[in-house]
């Protein structure tokens, strides 16, 4: 997957928060990926982006994750469409409303 991403053109994100505001354990070879030192700043610098982030507003940090993988892309130079989304159980999904609108202006 990690090879594969550079190739996209857009990426939408959707991250679940495990234990006390880890990255799942599926997203570990990603994550480590993103984070080498040798990765050059503008890599992703033609690509768009957004993110949803999952979790429980019970724990301190919530949607953490999504917070730090979006923090990330940006230093990578990927441009995001609309603003990060955060839900739990209780969430509304009114977020998925403003991404098709992202989307529906990036394909113009």
């Amino acid at each position: 997957m990690q090879e594969a991403l550079i190739l996209e053109c857009l990426v939408v994100f959707m991250v679940s928060t495990t234990g006390w505001g880890t990255e799942p354990r599926p997203m570990a070879s990603l994550w480590h990926m993103l984070l080498r030192s040798d990765i050059p700043e503008d890599l992703f610098e033609d690509m768009y982006f957004c993110v949803f982030g999952l979790g429980d507003l019970a724990y301190g940090k919530f949607c953490w994750p999504a917070k730090k993988l979006s923090r990330r892309m940006h230093s990578l130079g990927m441009c995001e469409i609309c603003s990060r989304g955060k839900g739990d159980e209780q969430h509304r999904l009114g977020w998925v409303f403003i991404l098709l609108f992202a989307l529906r202006a990036v394909d113009q």
